[in-house]
This record gives C-alpha cells, sequence and structure tokens, in this order.
C-alpha cells in the first residue's frame, strides 16, 4: 500500500505521509501519520477525502478511525499530525496487490 497527499487546492499546507509504504497481510491493521504543516501566514481550515485506488477494491480496506474526517484548523506556522488506522480485510482477493490512497486535503469555505 502507497499513502500520498494532494495539497493541490490548498498549498498552504506541507503534508507528509509516515510510512508512505507499508505492507500488509489480509486480516492485518496498521497506522498512517499524516503530518501537516500551515506554511502561511494566514489560519487555514481544510477538509480532507480519502482516496483508494483501485475503486473497484477500496472496499477490501476498511478505514477504522481518522481524526481527519472532521475539519482542521492550523494557525499560521502550526504543525499537527493525525493518525489513521486501517485495516486489510481477512477476505481480501490474492489478485489485490496495491492500494494507492491519497489524502486530499482542500479548503473548507463555509
Amino acid at each position: 500500500m502507497r499513502f500520498s497527499a494532494s495539497t493541490a487546492k490548498t498549498p498552504a499546507l506541507d503534508v507528509t505521509t509516515t510510512p508512505a509504504e507499508i505492507r500488509a497481510k489480509p486480516g492485518e491493521s496498521f497506522r498512517v501519520t499524516v503530518r501537516a504543516k500551515n506554511v502561511s501566514g494566514h489560519e487555514i481550515t481544510t477538509r480532507v477525502g480519502h482516496r483508494i485506488a483501485p475503486e473497484a477494491d477500496a472496499n477490501f480496506l476498511a478505514l477504522l478511525q481518522c481524526p481527519l474526517f472532521l475539519p482542521a484548523t492550523f494557525k499560521p506556522g502550526e504543525t499537527k499530525e493525525f493518525v489513521s488506522e486501517y485495516l486489510l480485510l481477512k477476505d481480501t482477493p490474492g489478485r489485490v496487490t496495491e492500494f494507492r490512497v491519497t489524502y486530499e486535503f482542500a479548503s473548507d469555505r463555509r
């Protein structure tokens, strides 16, 4: 599994994922840390979408918990970490050998 972040809609954020890649067997759970820093001089509120590819097999990867389901607000220069927990379901077919998970950050315009 590969993890990345897209900040095309929020260029004021510098975002990394750790680990960027992980190997898991069916039935295993694992955690991914997303670290985001506001590199702008103003406060930013963002929402995050979770994109799993291939989409046809996304139902075999369960997102157990993620604090990024709620909007996140960052003060200028502030860094925050968010830990997500996933589970590769036991019934994942052998043909499924890779997932690409992208955290898509977008400005929250209310």
